[in-house]
Order: C-alpha cells, then sequence, then structure tokens
C-alpha cells in the first residue's frame, strides 16, 4: 500500500464519518444559545429604539430628534452586521465530523468579529452624543450651572460605563479568541 492510498484513505475517513456525539450536542446547543441571544437581542433593540421614538415625540425639539436618529442608525448598523456575520454559522454543510468543526470554526471567528464590531459601534456613538453636546454647548452649559450634582453623575456614569465596557470587551476577546485557536487547532486536526 502506498503512502498515497493511505492518504486518500484517511482523507475520506475525516471527510465522511458522522459527526461525533458529543461534538454534534455542543453544536445543538450553542444553536440554541445563539436563537436565545438573537431573540433577546432583538427585543432589547426593539425597546431601546422605543424609548428613543418616545423621548422624540415626549420633547420634539432638534436635539431629541438627531439623538433619536443616531440611536437607530446605531441599531441598524447592530443589525446589519449581526446578520453579515452570522451568514453560514446556523447548521453544518454536511451531517460529518469535519462539517461541525469548520461550523464550530466559523462560529468562533464570528463571536470573535462581533466583539470587534461592537467595540467601534459603541465608540462611534459616544463620539457622535460628543459631537451632539457640542452642538448644543449652551443650552447645555446653562443646564450644567443650574444643576451640577446630575451633570457630575451623568459625567461620571458614561465615564465609569465607558471603562467597565472596554475592560468587559477586553476580557471577552480574550475568551473568543482562546475559542477561536481551539476551534482552529481541532479543525487542522480533522484535516490532518
Amino acid at each position: 500500500m502506498s503512502d498515497l492510498e493511505l492518504e486518500a484513505w484517511q482523507k475520506a475517513w475525516h471527510s465522511e464519518t458522522e459527526p461525533l456525539p458529543e461534538l454534534k450536542k455542543r453544536v445543538q446547543r450553542q444553536s440554541r444559545w445563539w436563537i436565545a441571544r438573537t431573540a433577546t437581542g432583538v427585543v432589547l433593540l426593539l425597546g431601546i429604539g422605543a424609548f428613543a421614538i418616545w423621548a422624540a415625540l415626549l420633547e420634539p425639539s432638534a436635539v431629541r430628534v438627531v439623538w433619536a436618529v443616531g440611536v437607530w442608525i446605531t441599531i441598524l448598523a447592530g443589525i446589519v452586521h449581526r446578520a453579515w456575520n452570522q451568514r453560514q454559522t446556523w447548521r453544518p454543510s454536511a451531517q460529518t465530523t469535519l462539517a461541525f468543526a469548520e461550523l464550530m470554526y466559523r462560529r468562533a471567528l464570528a463571536k470573535v468579529r462581533a466583539v470587534h464590531f461592537s467595540v467601534h459601534l459603541v465608540w462611534a456613538y459616544y463620539a457622535f452624543y460628543a459631537v451632539l453636546c457640542v452642538w448644543q454647548g449652551k443650552t447645555l452649559w446653562q443646564s450644567m450651572k443650574a444643576d451640577p450634582l446630575v451633570w457630575i453623575g451623568v459625567g461620571a456614569g458614561m465615564l465609569l460605563t465607558g471603562v467597565a465596557y472596554w475592560m468587559w470587551m477586553r476580557w471577552l476577546l480574550r475568551r473568543r479568541n482562546k475559542a477561536l485557536e481551539k476551534a482552529k487547532k481541532f479543525l487542522d486536526e480533522l484535516q490532518g
């Protein structure tokens, strides 16, 4: 038997085997979580969007309307990215161990991309909000002078939220990168 024939048998075995039971269960569990997270995210985003519309209707000033439009642009950007990022991550291309391993790798890669996008989207929204504050500088300054403690609390809250978000994203990115490396290693082992 030649080495070429042995390699051909090895490739056929790797590509045509039934998925490992624990791998199949893991992918199915991931699928349920992805559906639950997607549904929860949609409800949350629609709630935030409804609040933005309500706030703009409650006080229909230029600032509120521009803010509401900015919120909806952010929401739509997130939805479009999620739909694009999750392409080819819902089901394996075949019922083989290799196909399930490829699916796990694509999902891990999608999670890493989602973290990167999320960080960029939040910083873009903060920049938009800063421009909005500068645009309303005189009105904002008068409000700050009238009630400085509220504005100190708002500023501190935004700063702490930003720092906490940044730390959480760094931790999450490290975790997602480890999962990506593990999925890539498993896929490489299967591909021989």
